[in-house]
């Protein structure tokens, strides 16, 4: 009887794994056959289109537009941002005024990793009317470390050359690692929100009154 139920659950997990997403289930995507019905169901972060969000979010009529650069590009080279914003011409009909090279402008024997300062601003302008507004603002973070980085993070930087700019391909970040990261992306975002000109602020919304019985 044990051996009789042992087999059961090795045949069914046989088929489990035979099921499995393969590439019958990539062809399937490719020529949009997917159905919300299936077994399986294809998710993507979108990295084969557009890495950063940014059509995404002109697509959706934002004026103002934080852009969060985590790609795997060294922090002296834009491709992933290039990329977005021929995108954003091509599919948006879009036009994107920033220069990015902002980021190590003025700085001299630069170490690999490092820049000048973390963001760049620019503006975009729309040529068609009635799909969103017609011009709005850019900033772009990117990931690289700078004299006013928290000091554990220059101490990271300094002693592994390949930071912030590790293959994908590495997924078992250790717990300094991933404090590495996470502790420059947030200082560089505040970085731009203190230090961006134009500084990146927001009206914040006045409180609903509806309900309060006033």
């Amino acid at each position: 009887m044990l051996d009789h139920r042992l087999s059961r659950r090795w045949r069914g997990a046989v088929w489990y794994r035979l099921m499995q997403p393969a590439l019958g289930l990539l062809w399937t995507m490719a020529a949009g056959r997917l159905s919300y019905r299936d077994t399986w169901m294809y998710v993507t972060d979108g990295g084969h289109y557009d890495n950063l969000g940014l059509v995404e979010a002109l697509h959706r009529g934002a004026d103002r537009i934080v852009v969060l650069d985590a790609s795997g590009d060294k922090a002296d080279t834009w491709f992933t941002l290039g990329g977005a914003i021929a995108l954003a011409r091509a599919d948006e009909g879009v036009d994107i005024e920033l220069d990015p090279t902002a980021m190590t402008a003025g700085g001299h024997g630069l170490a690999s990793g490092q820049v000048v300062q973390p963001w760049a601003y620019g503006k975009f302008s729309r040529r068609d009317e009635g799909h969103g507004p017609r011009q709005g603002d850019i900033w772009v973070c990117k990931l690289g470390w700078w004299a006013g980085a928290p000091w554990d993070v220059l101490a990271y930087a300094r002693n592994h050359p390949t930071y912030p700019a590790d293959s994908t391909l590495e997924q078992l970040y250790n717990a300094t690692e991933f404090e590495a990261y996470q502790q420059l992306g947030a200082a560089a975002a505040l970085d731009a929100v203190q230090q961006g000109t134009p500084p990146l602020t927001w009206a914040q919304p006045e409180p609903s009154m509806s309900g309060s019985g006033s």
